[in-house]
């Protein structure tokens, strides 16, 4: 039998540092795969602790939003308008979470937002012209649990344009706003977010003509959470 301590200390020490690089290589594979997904574990951990069922969120109640867009908006002349408006639009928002999440433990489970944005853009098609607003926006967002945090939203505010006739009457115009979106979460502070909302200008008969312009606006941009 072979008495030397190296004997049984070399295999030791070997053992323990090939355990020591698995649970390294463990925790470092864990956080590269899901990085966006820590803060919606917290959430689930604090929920699971205070005896509730959220499914956890990543816009957490009290969270702030700040993004940028920009989309391409298809005129539909035939809601009201004699003509079809096509639009480039860029926007920015800034956002905050209102309250605790809702309807825990229900499919809808998420959360209120109220964002200001501003667009500005121009009509290309049938002629050159400028478009600047304001949009107070309300916005669902549903908690998924997961990267994808689709919502919900409307709104409407001022705008000016000179779009001018046959649709539009005035340089003043409210605008009307309200569609369906989604984020994409690629890391835990920043997100891709497309949109697809119904945009409508008009001067609630302020002075005539007021058909309106109508147009369905596809938007992508990037969102950072804070």
């Amino acid at each position: 039998m072979n008495t030397n301590p190296n004997y049984f200390i070399l295999p030791a020490v070997i053992g323990i540092l090939c355990a020591q690089t698995g649970q390294a290589g463990d925790a470092n594979s864990t956080f590269t795969e899901t990085p966006a997904l820590l803060p919606v574990l917290a959430a689930t951990q604090r929920s699971e602790a205070a005896g509730g069922d959220d499914k956890g969120d990543i816009l957490h109640p009290g969270a702030r939003e700040a993004g940028m867009s920009l989309g391409a908006a298809l005129g539909l002349k035939i809601v009201t308008g004699h003509i079809n408006h096509n639009l480039a639009i860029g926007s920015v928002r800034y956002g905050e979470v209102l309250g605790d999440t809702v309807g825990t433990s229900h499919w809808y489970c998420g959360h209120w937002e109220l964002i200001g944005e501003l667009f500005a853009g121009g009509q290309y098609d049938p002629k050159p012209a400028y478009v600047v607003g304001v949009t107070p926006l309300l916005r669902y967002n549903f908690a998924t649990g997961t990267r994808w945090l689709p919502f919900v939203q409307g709104g409407f505010g001022p705008s000016v344009t000179d779009i001018g006739q046959p649709d539009l009457g005035t340089a003043f115009e409210f605008n009307i706003q309200g569609g369906a979106g989604v984020h994409y979460f690629w890391n835990q502070h920043s997100a891709i977010t497309v949109e697809c909302r119904y945009f409508h200008l008009s001067n609630a008969d302020i002075r005539p003509p007021n058909q309106g312009v109508n147009a369905c606006v596809f938007s992508i941009g990037n969102s950072w959470l804070f």
